[in-house]
């Protein structure tokens, strides 16, 4: 199994951080360069809005094949939709720039549990979770809600749903079932979080940090970010 395999970030100039996420990726999971091809959005806001390219020469370090965007504006929703749009390959792995993997994962796994169970996509984990006989036997348990955080999906799904996101709400809250065109897709897929390879925590958020130490916040349900002024 060697199938092309797109890698969506969405994106800030944190240029460590970036750089963990990265290398994380690459060392645990992403190992072959040639199968992959990285699609990075990387909005106007971060620690020096003057080295953006910068940012993108991080990304350049990791993956041969890049796809960037330089919007004038930030904005969560516009840049997870300008991601999945521009994808061609049959499984997407969606990777925000502010997670670290902890462990090696086998990403041909998790295609053939795509596969094989029929899901949509398939997530790991960010917290432990205990074992059950399902997940003991499958390696997977199935989840109902759909999430932002470093998630394998299928390249088709991701191509449908982009357009009929609205750029008014969050992109995650937006991947629910609901009474809307996207929510009736939504309502026919299954979904599941990736236990094959450990029941811990795989993955580590190391946005929440620096957006603590750091003058900028998230507002307006997570859409947007703001500049806290200096005291």
């Amino acid at each position: 199994m060697n199938e092309k395999i797109d890698i969506c970030t969405t994106a800030t100039i944190r240029h460590h951080i970036l750089d963990q996420t990265l290398n994380s990726f690459t060392k645990h999971m992403l190992h072959d360069k040639s199968r992959y091809r990285l699609i990075i959005n990387i909005d106007p806001i971060g620690e020096k809005l003057k080295r953006r390219a910068s940012e993108l020469n991080i990304a350049k370090k990791y993956f041969d094949d890049v796809i960037f965007n330089f919007p004038e504006k930030p904005g969560f929703t516009k840049a997870v939709q300008w991601c999945w749009s521009q994808t061609t390959s049959p499984y997407i792995l969606h990777l925000e720039d502010d997670w670290k993997l902890l462990q090696n994962i086998n990403i041909d796994f998790m295609i053939e549990m795509l596969e094989q169970y029929k899901l949509t996509s398939l997530r790991l984990s960010k917290e432990k979770i205990g074992r059950s006989k399902h997940s003991n036997k499958f390696g997977f348990i199935y989840w109902p809600k759909i999430s932002l955080n470093p998630t394998l999906f299928r390249g088709d799904f991701v191509r449908r749903v982009a357009p009929l996101m609205h750029m008014s709400q969050n992109p995650e809250k937006q991947l629910r079932p609901t009474n809307t065109e996207l929510g009736k897709v939504i309502s026919k897929t299954q979904h599941g979080i990736y236990m094959k390879e450990g029941t811990g925590m795989i993955v580590l958020d190391i946005g929440r940090q620096w957006m603590n130490k750091s003058r900028f916040r998230k507002k307006t349900g997570f859409l947007h970010w703001e500049v806290i002024p200096k005291k």
